[in-house]
């Protein structure tokens, strides 16, 4: 009994580091699936949660305004109670038409800022 448990945990230690990707790799090589290009036709959302980061939020937007992105690209900016000029920066790069600010007057968290944010999105 003893040696059966043994072999079993034996090949279950073999399969998963060995039996399985070999398998994976077999069926790749069988049934291959190329990568499909073309244009996007998709849309994304980055949230910035953001409490008194006045000192690197510019550096954060300008970063993420210059991603290589070839869809609708929409940066929104969380400002959860900030008591420093987090909301005045995000509010500096309106102009570009896809930053868009989120003002909250009290610090609420991270949680509760997402799950109002999200509903809004397109």
């Amino acid at each position: 009994m003893i040696e059966a448990v043994f072999w079993l945990s034996a090949l279950v230690v073999f399969n998963t580091y060995a039996g399985h990707p070999l398998l994976v790799f077999a069926l790749a090589r069988l049934r291959p699936r190329p990568w499909r290009e073309g244009p996007t036709d998709h849309s994304l959302a980055v949230i910035v949660s953001a409490f008194n980061e006045e000192q690197i939020l510019e550096t954060k937007i300008r970063n993420l305004l210059q991603q290589d992105f070839d869809g609708d690209y929409e940066v929104l900016i969380a400002s959860d109670g900030s008591t420093d000029d987090t909301a005045g920066i995000a509010r500096s790069f309106a102009d570009t038409g896809r930053v868009r600010l989120f003002d909250f007057p009290t610090n609420r968290g991270k949680s509760a800022m997402i799950n109002e944010i999200v509903p809004q999105i397109d």
